[in-house]
């Protein structure tokens, strides 16, 4: 009896030595380091984060991952990238262009590239605000989006897709961008219906559905600032 009563004492000393090792609490897998906006996401590979700006609609941003998710999903068969919405993207003044009434591309988009260790991992910044940059000799361009090319981060705007029809269109410009991110630039061959044409009359999404062969085939290019 006395040895059973001693067996029971080791084995609640275990039990009691586990928890407290462990903090008594479980531990939370998804996040290394909460409270950082990007740094930590331990994810699966190849993986999509959408992060909204303050007030952007929930509604637009739960289509846009939809319509992301699936026509990713059209290109990348094997290697599939999922597609999530992150946290929140918190902005400071020094992110805002007061005269033009902007978000500062350039400002946001390394903020979030700074963030991405893994290739396959891409942070999007989503806004329904004007976006501008003054990268290319511009000053305080208004521009749809912006991203690395190649690389880890991109930011988009939805404030010319507001109106009628134009809602449609705004996921043709989140493929662009994250292909931007995967290393491919405009479309070589000026294939009128591919994601990654420009015409000469400039951003234009009506016809545009899918990527053209020869696009389908190049996804690596020099480092670079990309934008639409």
């Amino acid at each position: 009896m006395k040895s059973l009563c001693s067996l029971f004492l080791c084995i609640f000393l275990l039990l009691a030595a586990g928890c407290s090792l462990n903090g008594g609490t479980p531990q939370d897998s998804t996040l290394k380091a909460p409270d950082d906006d990007f740094q930590g996401y331990n994810t699966p590979r190849n993986e999509v984060f959408l992060h909204p700006t303050p007030n952007f609609p929930a509604a637009c941003l739960a289509a846009l991952k939809e319509e992301l998710q699936h026509h990713l999903d059209e290109i990348y068969i094997v290697d599939r990238y999922i597609v999530a919405i992150g946290k929140e993207f918190q902005l400071v003044e020094s992110d805002i262009d007061s005269s033009t009434h902007s978000f500062r591309a350039e400002n946001l988009l390394l903020k979030a590239d700074q963030y991405s260790n893994r290739n396959d991992v891409i942070h999007f910044i989503v806004t329904d605000r004007k976006i501008s940059t003054t990268l290319y000799g511009h000053n305080g361009a208004i521009v749809e989006g912006f991203s690395t090319c190649p690389g880890n981060a991109a930011i988009i705007s939805s404030h010319t897709f507001q109106n009628g029809k134009k809602q449609a269109h705004f996921w043709k410009l989140a493929m662009r961008e994250f292909l931007h991110t995967r290393g491919l630039t405009r479309c070589a061959k000026n294939v009128p219906t591919c994601l990654m044409y420009r015409s000469p009359e400039g951003a234009s999404y009506a016809g545009k559905k899918e990527l053209c062969p020869s696009c389908l085939s190049i996804l690596a290019a020099p480092t670079k600032i990309a934008h639409d």
